[in-house]
Parts: structure tokens; C-alpha cells; sequence
């Protein structure tokens, strides 16, 4: 693996609540607080966007918390910071057909629509034949080994939950444990995403969560990922310092091409 395929990897987070960009940790929703950059305004969302680009960052994962708790679609700023992004990949929990409505035309653009937000893999199918579009994402939302869905009596295998995207044609999986995401304690999914690469090896697989490291990303991507979710490790400079003491050891030398500033 070269420094480019390294950096193709990577994907920066970010997740919008009242409008603003905020800083999400282990899942709790109600405590995020705005992230705010050097010099910056606190939580903008814009801004956050654009200092990703200057440090190379082609991909974008937008979690839209207005829309998946409050039911209010961010969705002009949705479609502004997509259109940031050579890619970029929307959750909106059961809005997903207003995002995909709001990025139809941006390039690169796609949809999650994720577990948490159906009581059963049917629901989710139903769902993902409302929206027209090839560009769909299943959101495989985690706790543990548990797929977390909407109606928490019931559990349906990680396998049934796979295997209903697949029959619509969906072939794309996030697979996230919320419980870990910004806690920096290494990505806890690589056994489940070893398993899914395995079973499904057509399938394109992102994760993250707990990411504060080079390694933590030679971790996931080793387990099979393509992508890897990363944001509070770069936000405070965790990542940086990790690539400049270590390598990741594939060419020896540290990958401080992640972090030179780019126009």
C-alpha cells in the first residue's frame, strides 16, 4: 500500500445538530458540542468542510442529526457541503429521500439509509424502493455484535439486515458502533467487518469509531474495510501526531502527505 491508497481511505465525519457542525462522542447525542477550529467560528459547518479540503480530504460522511432526531432535514446545507467533496455520503435516518432529493445532481453524492431508524430488514426495503436512485448505502448501526434497530425488542442477524440490501441492489455498508466514536480507544468493529468481507467480499465496506491512530486505520482497512471514518483524531491532531512518530510500516517512511494544506 503506497501513500495514496493510504490516503484514499480515509473519510472525514461530520455530523450536524441545530445546524451547526459538533463534535459527536460515544453516541451521546444530547452532549454534542460544537466543534470549533483555530481561529474559526464554533460549529461551522462550512468551515469545517473547507478545512478538511485544505488538508486533502476527498471524502465526506454528513451525519444529519436534525434530520435523524428532530425530523428537520438540514438539507441546503447538506447539498452545500456535499458539493465540497469529489464524494460525499449522506445520513438522514428516515429523511433519506428528501437528502437524496437534495444531492440528486451533486456529483459523487450518495445515501445512507441506516438500521436504527426500521424496526426490521422489510421496512428498510421498503424504504430504499421509495428513492430512485442507485447511489444507496446501508447503514449497519452497531451495538457490539447486535444490529441496533428501531424496535429494540427484537434482534435480526447482521446476516438478514446484509442480505435485504443486497437484494435491492445496494452493495455498500457503513458498519458503526456509536458507543466508540470519538472515544479514540481503537476501532472496535474490525472482527464484524473481517466477517462481512469474508461472507460478502463484492461488498464495499466502511467503518470507524474509536479511530486515534494510524494504525487504528491499518486495523480496519486489514479487516477489510475500503474506508475508514475518522474525525475527532484529526480534529485534535491525534492522527498527525501518530503519522509523524510511526509509520504504518508499508514504505517505511511517516504519511505526512495527510496533513500539508492544499488548494
Amino acid at each position: 500500500m503506497n501513500d495514496g491508497s493510504f490516503f484514499h481511505h480515509l473519510v472525514a465525519v461530520i455530523d450536524l445538530r441545530h445546524g451547526q457542525a459538533v463534535h459527536a462522542v460515544a453516541g451521546k447525542r444530547d452532549q454534542y458540542q460544537p466543534v470549533t477550529l483555530r481561529d474559526g467560528d464554533a460549529g461551522d459547518a462550512v468551515e469545517l468542510a473547507a478545512w478538511y479540503r485544505l488538508r486533502g480530504i476527498g471524502s465526506i460522511y454528513i451525519a444529519d442529526l436534525d434530520a435523524i432526531i428532530d425530523d428537520a432535514p438540514q438539507v441546503d446545507l447538506v447539498r452545500r457541503l456535499a458539493n465540497y467533496f469529489p464524494k460525499s455520503t449522506t445520513d438522514a435516518g428516515r429523511h433519506a429521500i428528501a437528502a437524496n432529493d437534495a444531492i440528486r445532481d451533486v456529483p459523487g453524492a450518495r445515501v445512507i439509509i441506516s438500521t436504527e431508524c426500521f424496526a426490521n430488514p422489510d421496512e428498510w426495503v421498503a424504504c430504499r424502493h421509495e428513492i430512485a436512485t442507485p447511489n444507496i448505502v446501508l447503514g449497519l448501526d452497531l451495538i457490539g455484535e447486535q444490529v441496533r434497530c428501531s424496535d429494540a425488542t427484537r434482534n435480526h442477524p447482521i446476516a438478514t439486515w446484509i442480505e435485504a440490501a443486497g437484494s435491492t441492489g445496494v452493495t455498500d455498508v457503513v458498519a458503526l458502533d456509536l458507543s466508540f466514536v470519538g472515544t479514540r480507544t481503537g476501532p472496535k468493529t474490525a472482527g464484524i467487518c473481517r466477517l462481512l468481507k469474508s461472507r460478502w467480499p463484492g461488498f464495499r465496506l466502511t467503518s470507524g469509531g474509536g479511530v486515534g491512530s494510524t494504525d487504528d486505520v491499518r486495523v480496519l482497512v486489514d479487516a477489510g474495510c475500503d474506508h475508514v471514518l475518522v474525525a475527532t483524531a484529526l480534529l485534535d491532531g491525534t492522527l498527525e501526531r501518530s503519522q509523524r512518530n510511526r509509520s504504518l510500516g508499508y514504505h517505511g517512511t511517516p504519511h505526512s502527505f495527510l496533513f500539508r494544506d492544499r488548494s
